[in-house]
């Protein structure tokens, strides 16, 4: 019992770190851009990059993971994670898309 409960903490602590890593990069990506005029063009260009790996490699884990999770407890708790992750790891892409087009 006390094993599945560090697991469940575990898995909690490490999708709440993919979150805040996503942020990370759009603050990252917003500091390097004052006033629309980019202060360092490679920094900018790798923050680019490092988001959209950041994009492929947590899909990659959401599809393994929660595919285990779903054989495993035959429950729907595993799809609705499976979204709700999905959702998380593009909100804040999708907020830098929208202050772009606002902007």
């Amino acid at each position: 019992m006390k094993n599945s409960k560090a697991i469940t903490a575990i898995d909690i602590i490490a999708f709440l770190l993919n979150d805040l890593l996503g942020w990370f990069i759009i603050i990252m990506y917003d500091i390097t851009n004052v006033f629309g005029k980019f202060q360092d063009l490679k920094l900018h260009r790798a923050l680019i990059v490092v988001g959209i790996v950041h994009i492929i490699l947590s899909m990659i884990c959401n599809v393994f993971f929660f595919k285990n999770e779903r054989t495993k407890h035959h429950i729907q708790i595993g799809n609705k994670l499976f979204i709700y992750n999905i959702v998380m790891t593009f909100c804040p892409y999708l907020y830098l898309a929208f202050t772009q087009i606002v902007s």
